[in-house]
């Protein structure tokens, strides 16, 4: 996790983090793929670094068909991550020495949680989780440190950008609240709910309502819902309807979105996984013909 462009702080980069930690890595699911693929095409001009938590320093990185489609793009790196050495010399770093983690019921989710912050607090830059479509390029935004809201009053993690500025602030607060009052039983304690307050901490007062952007001085911004979620969790099976495609892609182009959620978290929730054929016309397989065409191309059967 130590190179060039990510100590240069003038680089634009974005995060994502597969928080699974296992030995072998094979990169199998093109769902997480296509977002990845969608952030390098749509922003050329930043590094997308792919991280692979690790807790062991035998790492194997098989080749797939979606590797190859990673290496075909300049700006698209893989990196490892073993979260107890990233973690020395930060306010984290009792946390993971002690293996706080094992507390965890949602281990997977509160690893992502904490490393997001962790990264952006020492290199700056963009977070996106795994199932999150990037559709335009994020200097159009035109913002920096933000975040989006998903409901009234609630700012969620899963799309985060903060710099080595004022984001810095915003970062080392985050993480003095985690280290002082991580939850290790509550799904969003450490992500949306901590956010949410930390947020609240630097704009007294602030109203997050979901309509419209809200500005907090220097410190933040909050993107509204349907720039980020224009499907909310509520109807989040329309991503996956073969019936209601054009519905989709409707309100997707109407909310102007620079973002799209396809809740794939939510699949687990519902106890079914929604395996898509390559050849469905679900608004999920038309926006992966167009955000990660070589992801896309790699399909045998399904898209999982």
């Amino acid at each position: 996790m130590n190179d060039e462009i990510l100590n240069n702080a003038k680089q634009k980069k974005i995060f994502f983090i597969e928080s699974h930690t296992n030995r072998d890595r094979k990169l199998e699911s093109p769902r997480p793929a296509c977002s990845v693929e969608s952030a390098a095409r749509t922003n050329p001009d930043m590094d997308i670094y792919f991280i692979f938590v690790t807790d062991s320093d035998g790492i194997d990185m098989q080749y797939s068909d979606l590797i190859d489609v990673f290496m075909s793009y300049d700006n698209i790196h893989l990196r490892f991550l073993n979260p107890v050495e990233f973690s020395k010399g930060t306010i984290l770093e009792k946390f993971f020495h002690d293996n706080k983690l094992n507390d965890s019921i949602h281990k997977i989710e509160h690893m992502s949680d904490i490393l997001r912050v962790l990264l952006l607090n020492k290199y700056g830059g963009q977070y996106l989780d795994l199932d999150v479509l990037s559709l335009i390029q994020l200097s159009a935004i035109n913002q920096v440190n933000f975040a989006c809201c998903e409901d009234k009053n609630v700012v969620t993690n899963a799309v985060l950008n903060l710099d080595l500025d004022k984001g810095f602030d915003v970062s080392s607060l985050y993480l003095r609240k985690l280290a002082l009052n991580y939850k290790p039983k509550s799904w969003s304690a450490n992500g949306p709910i901590m956010l949410t307050s930390i947020v609240k901490s630097f704009c007294p007062g602030i109203d997050l309502i979901i309509e419209n952007s809200t500005k907090c001085d220097e410190y933040f911004t909050t993107l509204p819902r349907d720039k980020c979620y224009p499907l909310t969790y509520g109807v989040w099976k329309k991503m996956y309807n073969e019936e209601s495609p054009d519905e989709v892609l409707k309100i997707i182009k109407k909310s102007e979105a620079i973002f799209v959620h396809f809740w794939n978290k939510m699949q687990e929730f519902d106890k079914k996984i929604y395996k898509l054929p390559f050849t469905s016309h679900a608004a999920y397989i038309e926006l992966a013909k167009e955000y990660c065409p070589s992801v896309y191309k790699t399909l045998e059967r399904y898209f999982k």
